[in-house]
């Protein structure tokens, strides 16, 4: 939601990134936030179960939406085995393409380097989809070439005739 400021979690955020792993790992095992309360205080934090609450509630939906656009993508893959290698890709720069724009969305709640880092990775993955389409565009070149070369190779040969002459262009051709 535009205009909405979230809450940050500075008892949590404050951790080191070893500990702030083991919290999430124990909310993804289905640790309750009591639970998680009365663990970090028995290792020397007072944290409410009300703030691993708000903190669970966003690293939760972001893992969610990590999870959904993985989803998203193995199934795109999946359902066109035959499709180029480069769709994966393709499908994953614009899964990521949506979840920096909903980071930058909620821009006003991110802070220190956190929009500096959205928009090198905004960047990082223009440059990735410029180099996807570059690779795109060769390989239909070499597969244009390839035809060519075959479709003056069987011109060449004599015992074909025009029919199935015709209907090799159209398969060649239906692939490019």
């Amino acid at each position: 939601m535009v205009g909405k400021k979230e809450r940050t979690h500075y008892k949590v955020q404050a951790m080191t990134q070893e500990e702030q792993d083991e919290i999430n790992k124990k909310l993804l095992e289905g640790m309750t936030y009591a639970a998680l309360s009365a663990w970090l205080d028995s290792r020397g934090y007072s944290i409410s179960k009300s703030a691993l609450h708000r903190y669970g509630q966003t690293f939760l939906a972001k893992y969610e939406a990590i999870k959904q656009a993985r989803d998203q993508a193995r199934a795109i893959v999946e359902d066109n085995p035959g499709a180029p290698a480069t769709q994966l890709a393709e499908a994953s720069n614009e899964m990521a393409l949506q979840l920096i724009m909903e980071e930058l969305m909620n821009i006003e709640s991110l802070e220190g380097e956190e929009p500096v880092q959205l928009m090198k990775a905004l960047a990082l993955l223009q440059k990735s989809s410029a180099q996807i389409q570059r690779v795109k565009m060769d390989y239909q070149k070499k597969i244009e070439k390839a035809a060519r070369n075959i479709e003056e190779k069987l011109e060449k040969k004599k015992g074909l005739d025009p029919e199935t002459l015709r209907v090799i262009r159209e398969e060649i051709y239906g692939i490019v």
